[in-house]
């Protein structure tokens, strides 16, 4: 005869049927009893490590040479790939427009 098995998932409760009478409670890693939050610290402590590194790393890229001639260069590689699609856009737009014309004139005869 199946019995119901409980599973306990995040403060969740569901049940299944199954043929073993075992009870299995499941906790997240975060559920401190506290509803799965922490009390209080665990955001400023989270903003206070992220701020550190956030410091060491834009402090340590910014005075890092070979960086900067990467950004630079990175730049420049940009500036270029984006005035030749300007060029380009505008070039398709007047094939578009001529082919448009010639479509018409195409049409009409």
């Amino acid at each position: 005869m199946p019995t119901s098995k409980t599973t306990t998932i995040n403060s969740y409760t569901a049940s299944s049927p199954e043929t073993s009478n075992a009870k299995a409670n499941i906790s997240s890693s975060t559920d401190r009893g506290w509803g799965g939050r922490m009390a209080g610290g665990g955001n400023f402590i989270h903003r206070v490590i992220s701020y550190v590194a956030n410091e060491l790393i834009v402090n340590g890229l910014a005075n890092s040479t070979k960086f900067q001639r990467f950004a630079v260069k990175t730049s420049k590689t940009i500036e270029q790939y984006s005035d030749i699609a300007a060029q380009k856009k505008k070039e398709l737009a007047e094939q578009m427009k001529d082919v448009s014309k010639n479509f018409e004139s195409f049409k009409n005869q």
